[in-house]
């Protein structure tokens, strides 16, 4: 998972690994609205369409509204705030420690609670310098759960998210 999260926009780039395939997704927010587009497989895997609307809709974007009850799940971690809330753990907290690239990181691991799950999760920081946070893990339990990595830079960087011209309503 690679974002690019300011304040009402960003912009996430997925990539799933399940039972040896692999798939895609884009999802963006700009404008109040979600939008996202992906191949099949990352459409129906990740964003649960079923097979076949994925099958249909794979390359296109699909766009839903701020206030569509969708909204919120298809967003989440693609604006700053929803980026930050899920980041963090929240319960059973203890101190970590982990290699990225070389550099030795210092974090905290827990659980959070999400949509009934427990997740286990970690935010990782460099061990000197600055302490801004530079990778998240996340475990997610059950048959559709799986491990999550998000390598967090350039923290501070102008955000530019454009709405595409032509997308497709959806939920």
């Amino acid at each position: 998972m690679v974002c690019d999260v300011a304040a009402g926009r960003g912009i996430q780039r997925i990539t799933i690994v399940r039972s040896g395939r692999t798939g895609h997704v884009t999802v963006l927010v700009a404008d109040s609205r979600a939008y996202f587009r992906g191949d099949s497989f990352g459409l129906h895997a990740y964003m649960g369409l079923s097979a076949s609307q994925a099958s249909r809709d794979a390359g296109r974007w699909l766009v839903v509204s701020h206030s569509s009850s969708a909204y919120a799940s298809i967003a989440a971690d693609v604006t700053f705030a929803s980026f930050a809330s899920h980041l963090v753990p929240k319960a059973h907290l203890a101190l970590v420690s982990a290699t990225l690239a070389g550099r030795k990181l210092v974090g905290v691991r827990g659980t959070t609670q999400e949509e009934g799950l427990t997740v286990t999760n970690a935010v990782y920081a460099p061990k000197s310098g600055t302490r801004l946070p530079a990778e998240a893990t996340a475990v997610i339990p059950g048959p559709q759960g799986g491990t999550g990595r998000t390598t967090i830079s350039k923290w501070n960087e102008q955000v530019r998210v454009q709405a595409p011209a032509h997308a497709t309503p959806i939920y």
